[in-house]
């Protein structure tokens, strides 16, 4: 055991700033039949620990993996484990009906999909030190949602209301899917920051989040969904659903929410999460949704009381070097727990000083 053992849900460590930590904790990778090596997000100078998804296994450097080129590299024989090809890849003829989507890949007619533990269980965590900073986008905090910072650091009841899709349902969180380390969906990871940050334990949350749902739908629900319960802070985190729409389509829809917050909860501010991506190589998910964050921004630039948390910014610097199935619940449009991390520290960043 080491100081950075991960050895089982750490909030602290699981939250460190990955765009200025020294130590990356249990970064998700997975191995595709046929290859050896699994890039990190950053280059690693070093490697502290290779771990199992559930944590109980840790593996052997040397054994089970080398660290080159600032990569991890699995040895032959290696007890990390691999997905076939064949599985990721199935015959969409045999494979069960729900289990595969069409592939937007040469010579691929199918690629998988799952809401269980399929992904997670061939996503072993790296905890290393990187060898390169960070150059992508870095969240800021927003002074215009001083009110509720106010409230939650002085005590007082704070609400907030979680109103997105299914990303916000916590799928596919470990806890969700019920494996351990049963790490927590990444509002509750803000809410539990937030209530030991500022020792407030009148930090109150509400989810409302549906499956499925799109900015369209979020219109006809701010009424019942979000003003029926009065909140001090939306988190608003749609726009996954959202990628036939145009940029401004989508932002027109989401303003008239906002009108509509602001009309029947004068006091309540907003915080909207630019979606991370969806798979591109899956058919039927990708669109518009990359390019919708230089919109929310000019359209909420303007706006008091309103902030803005760049996920979408990050998942593509994440992707410029790491693959899809590398932090993906269900290979589609989920997170999986470490990017689940990454959602969190956005919004907290965007909320309080990091």
């Amino acid at each position: 055991m080491t100081e950075y053992s991960y050895d089982r849900f750490d909030l602290d460590k699981a939250l460190l700033p990955v765009w200025k930590a020294g130590v990356i904790y249990h970064e998700s990778v997975m191995f595709m039949e046929g290859e050896e090596e699994a890039r990190l997000m950053l280059p690693a100078e070093e490697i502290y620990e290779v771990r199992s998804p559930d944590l109980q296994t840790v593996y052997t450097e040397g054994r089970d993996y080398v660290l080159r080129d600032g990569s991890i590299v699995r040895c032959p024989g290696s007890r990390i484990p691999v997905m076939p090809l064949a599985e990721y890849y199935p015959d969409h003829a045999s494979a069960p009906e729900g289990s595969w989507f069409g592939a937007d890949v040469p010579g691929r007619q199918a690629i998988l999909y799952s809401e269980q533990p399929v992904f997670f269980s061939r996503q072993p965590g790296v905890t290393y030190r990187p060898a390169a900073p960070w150059t992508g986008p870095v969240p800021q905090k927003e002074p215009r949602l001083e009110r509720f910072v106010r409230k939650a650091f002085g005590g007082e009841t704070a609400r907030i209301v979680y109103f997105g899709d299914s990303i916000t349902t916590g799928r596919n969180s470990s806890s969700w899917m019920g494996c351990p380390p049963y790490a927590p969906a990444w509002y509750d990871m803000v809410t539990a920051r937030l209530r030991l940050l500022t020792g407030n334990s009148r930090i109150e949350t509400v989810n409302t989040a549906e499956n499925g749902e799109d900015s369209r739908w979020a219109c006809q629900h701010i009424d019942d969904r979000v003003a029926a319960f009065a909140p001090d802070l939306l988190v608003y985190a749609f726009g996954m659903n959202d990628g036939a729409k145009s940029p401004e389509e989508f932002m027109d829809l989401t303003c008239r929410s906002l009108d509509r917050v602001r009309a029947l909860c004068p006091r309540c501010e907003v915080l909207l999460i630019a979606p991370m991506l969806p798979h591109r190589r899956v058919k039927g998910f990708w669109g518009n949704q990359r390019l919708f964050y230089d919109v929310m921004k000019s359209r909420t630039a303007g706006r008091e009381h309103t902030g803005l948390v760049p996920v979408t910014g990050i998942h593509e610097y994440m992707l410029r070097r790491k693959e899809y199935y590398h932090t993906t619940g269900n290979n589609v449009n989920h997170p999986n727990d470490f990017l689940s991390r990454i959602y969190a520290r956005a919004v907290l960043d965007v909320l309080t000083d990091p």
